[in-house]
């Protein structure tokens, strides 16, 4: 039977829209002020660092790079990322300055395991990175 570990909302590269701006998702930390999908400031209240190799690539946003469980917002509600696999599939995704934009979603396997952090927010359903909608777990105000 295979293990299969990767059941985690992962970003492995990207920038997290912040209250000062982009910051790469390794930056990211507890405490830290994020913008999530609703437009509003919410708390990090915590990051979880984990391996990935099975990965959701953009075909127009090379520098954005989740887990294949990642949950991707779109004009339709949120997609589960698994929804992708196995084939490409062109989705209208939401973004956080225009109101939605096709893009082709790319399932893939790395050939050496990336690092991932999945966030925890104190408030929102998830955060966006280089302009797009991925959803967060939504945790206790701490």
């Amino acid at each position: 039977m295979e293990d299969h570990k990767e059941e985690k909302i992962m970003i492995i590269k990207g920038n997290v829209l912040t209250n000062e701006g982009p910051k790469a998702i390794e930056e990211i930390k507890e405490g830290d002020i994020v913008i999530n999908l609703g437009n509003r400031p919410c708390r990090v209240v915590k990051v979880e660092k984990g391996d990935c190799t099975e990965v959701i690539r953009f075909q127009n946003n090379p520098d954005l790079l989740v887990s294949r469980d990642s949950s991707l917002a779109t004009r339709y509600g949120m997609l589960d990322g698994g929804a992708a696999a196995p084939h490409a599939k062109e989705e209208m995704l939401y973004q956080c300055e225009a109101p939605c934009f096709f893009d082709t979603l790319e399932p893939g396997t790395l050939e050496t395991p990336l690092p991932g952090y999945e966030l925890t927010l104190d408030s929102g359903k998830g955060v966006f990175v280089n302009g797009y909608g991925i959803g967060c777990k939504e945790g206790a105000n701490a």
